[in-house]
């Protein structure tokens, strides 16, 4: 299935599309990277927001057959990885650290997947088997992303040695303990457990590693005195193939690719080829990350209906996240402590192992979250309004039945209404049900009558075909105001006639209608039986005497203040009786429509989560990129201190340099934000199912005292966690850091 952006440019040819599809991934992650460079992230980041927004629920760029057609391409990115990993796992080097590495992985990756497992089961309840493969998960370390960063920032040392070793190990881990985990879990549904469900993939990977191992070995074979376009030819070849073997025996390409890089570096030792390659690696490291932030679901921001059991898939989701930080930055911490590992490996190569992001990506997405929250909530309130209002004046057995009785509605009492401090309008209104029919079907609908007070406003803003009728109290015009989901079930248009039926204590009413106006609101619950017409049509329609409506609805200046106004209507209207000796009552929006109001005061739970994680996020970023600030000038700062320079000094010139950074992580982070929330507003590219989100585009709203606070809070908490990683400082000894490195 096309794209718009494909039809408009009248690409139709598979071929093209496809390789059209793969040009705009590299240009588009390409142009990001020169935002990114500026604000000192890595290229990863940049590459999975170009992503976000080329995808189908972006700009809608790429088309979904294109998406789901380049799945190879994450094997074929994790065998370059894996294979370049497998440099660092020299025999020497293994001899040495080797054991120091293995009880650090067990440490970081066992305590991780222990606190995941902990907290999904016996915490939130999950079934056994899901828990299990979280935990699982939870083990393993996204390779990707590490080395990416690592070569982009050249980073060298102990410190960088020992992390992509444990890394590489994590995988190791990682992917026999989610095969098992997997076993397990099916086990566990079925009802039947067999040893050889587990004993199977831990055979299938020694199978995949021995298999890697031979073609590391063949490899050397093979590159033996060829020339360099040979070697990268041979090599990339022998990658691709180990790649599709792989598929064909449906396991992941990394651990063989692993033991093929580690042979290989062995057997030869040649460094050469592998630096051959990291050259080859970013477009298709590029397409990888980018192909990530295609498939990020952007509707899910305002979906909180899905869910594990009883708890919703938002809250599993953070609490994985923070749960398997906590777990990694402890493990490693331990092992690292049991190694007797150097203080500055100890202390850091937990942070080290979490997924980072941006400062300026963060604020983005918390200001984007928090406005696209707004708008979606004030948008589906406005629409439950418009069919309503704000409080609700009529007869106590109305609002506690869904039967129509009348209340008396006079001038006296619409009067009164509105001298309620508060109070912005009054109109009144008259209910009643009927059926509609055509010459082919019928269907019952709900009548609503306003007068010439009505406020049209929200009806005008929805209208699709035709205009709205002028509203009579005093006689019956015969026009009608339908949806179009009525129109479209029944079959007619605009300027047509239809018959209605009206059944009550009186008999049947007929009465012939003229359809003026067609509107669509997409709030399918009123859109599929309201309709609008005369109040004195709908109030013979009911036979009540001429002063006697369904009630009032009244709309406020403020709906913050709707409870104290609802206070004083109850205070001087509520429990007095008219001149017939029914019982004035009234109620709010949010008490007509409880299920919808709690569905949308459910929203701030993804808020305060998503806000909570991205600030999560900044911090661990800030705090990484202060380390690495620090370690970068280590020598530096040992000259600092050997001509005199206190311990405090030289933190106060790395924490006002942070601070600089992160104030301008900051401001990148507004332009972003505020400029997607702009172009979200006037293109409206964001766009959503409206038979399951009720709009069709994604609705925003910015709250500037809200994004003040954002950026506020954003900074204090940051400058806050940044103190800790300055002490690194005071540890650095001018004549030790002499020899750093």
């Amino acid at each position: 299935m096309l794209t718009p952006f494909y039809e408009k440019l009248h690409i139709t040819d598979t071929v093209s599309v496809i390789i059209i599809s793969i040009a705009l991934m590299l240009i588009c992650g390409f142009a990001a990277t020169r935002v990114t460079k500026r604000l000192r992230l890595p290229n990863v980041t940049a590459y999975i927001v170009a992503g976000i927004l080329i995808g189908p629920y972006c700009l809608n760029l790429m088309p979904k057959n294109v998406i789901t057609g380049m799945d190879f391409i994450a094997d074929i990115a994790l065998a370059f990885i894996a294979f370049s990993t497998g440099e660092f796992f020299k025999l020497d080097t293994l001899k040495k650290s080797g054991a120091k590495v293995t009880v650090i992985t067990v440490f970081e990756a066992v305590l991780a997947s222990v606190l995941v497992f902990i907290v999904t089961y016996f915490v939130l309840g999950l079934e056994l088997s899901f828990s299990i493969v979280l935990a699982a998960l939870a083990s393993a370390t996204a390779p990707a992303s590490t080395v990416m960063t690592i070569r982009q920032t050249h980073a060298k040392g102990d410190f960088v040695d020992t992390l992509l070793q444990v890394v590489a190990l994590d995988d190791v881990v990682g992917l026999v303990a989610y095969s098992i985990a997997i076993s397990v879990a099916l086990a566990s549904g079925t009802g039947t457990f067999q040893m050889s469900s587990i004993l199977k993939p831990i055979a299938v990977n020694i199978l995949v590693l021995l298999l890697g191992g031979a073609f590391g070995f063949f490899l050397k074979l093979l590159l033996h005195k060829r020339s360099t376009d040979n070697r990268l030819i041979v090599s990339i070849a022998l990658l691709f193939a180990f790649c599709g073997i792989c598929a064909m025996l449906d396991v992941s390409p990394l651990l063989g690719c692993m033991s093929m890089g580690t042979v290989y570096i062995n057997l030869t030792d040649d460094k050469r080829l592998f630096q051959q390659l990291n050259y080859f690696n970013p477009p298709i490291l590029l397409l990888f990350f980018v192909r990530s932030g295609v498939n990020f679901d952007l509707g899910a921001l305002v979906n909180t209906s899905d869910s594990i059991g009883s708890t919703p898939l938002v809250v599993v989701g953070i609490l994985y996240f923070l749960v398997r930080i906590v777990g990694k930055y402890i493990g490693a911490f331990l092992g690292c402590l049991a190694t007797k590992k150097d203080g500055k490996v100890r202390n850091y190569l937990g942070l080290a192992l979490i997924p980072q992001a941006g400062v300026a990506i963060g604020l983005a997405v918390m200001i984007v979250t928090v406005s696209v929250i707004l708008g979606f909530k004030h948008t589906i309130r406005d629409k439950v309004v418009g069919f309503g209002s704000h409080i609700t004046v009529a007869n106590i057995a109305s609002l506690m039945s869904s039967d129509q009785y009348p209340i008396q509605m006079d001038d006296s009492m619409t009067t009164a209404l509105r001298a309620i401090p508060g109070v912005r309008h009054v109109e009144r209104y008259a209910m009643t049900q009927g059926i509609l029919k055509t010459d082919d079907d019928f269907l019952g609908v709900a009548l609503k009558g306003v007068g010439p007070e009505y406020d049209t406003t929200f009806i005008h803003q929805n209208m699709v075909e035709g205009s709205i009728p002028h509203f009579s109290d005093s006689s019956s015009t015969q026009r009608l105001l339908i949806s179009k989901t009525i129109a479209d079930q029944l079959r007619v248009k605009c300027g047509e006639r239809i018959f209605a039926y009206f059944i009550n204590h009186q008999g049947v009413r007929t009465r012939r209608f003229t359809i003026t106006g067609i509107y669509e609101t997409n709030l399918k619950q009123y859109d599929q039986q309201m309709c609008f017409t005369d109040l004195y049509t709908a109030n013979r329609l009911n036979g009540w005497q001429e002063d006697q409506y369904s009630g009032a609805e009244m709309l406020v200046h403020d709906f913050g203040q709707i409870d104290e106004v609802e206070h004083q209507v109850v205070k001087r209207v509520n429990r007095t009786t008219d001149h017939y000796g029914e019982t004035y009552s009234s109620a709010t929006v949010t008490e007509m429509n409880p299920q919808i109001f709690s569905w949308l005061e459910l929203m701030d739970l993804n808020v305060w989560l998503i806000l909570g994680l991205m600030i999560a996020v900044a911090i661990v970023t800030m705090v990484s990129g202060l380390l690495i600030i620090i370690l970068e000038r280590t020598q530096m700062i040992g000259v600092l201190k050997a001509l005199g320079a206190k311990n405090q000094q030289v933190r106060h010139v790395f924490l006002w340099f942070a601070t600089f950074v992160l104030a301008k992580g900051l401001l990148w982070g507004n332009a972003l934000g505020l400029g997607l929330i702009a172009l979200q507003h006037f293109t409206g590219f964001v766009r959503l199912d409206p038979q399951t989100y009720y709009v069709s585009t994604v609705p925003v709203e910015i709250s500037w005292p809200i994004v003040l606070a954002l950026n506020v809070a954003t900074l204090l908490v940051c400058v806050a966690a940044l103190v800790v990683p300055s002490f690194l400082v005071s540890r650095i000894h001018p004549a030790k850091s002499m020899h750093y490195e």
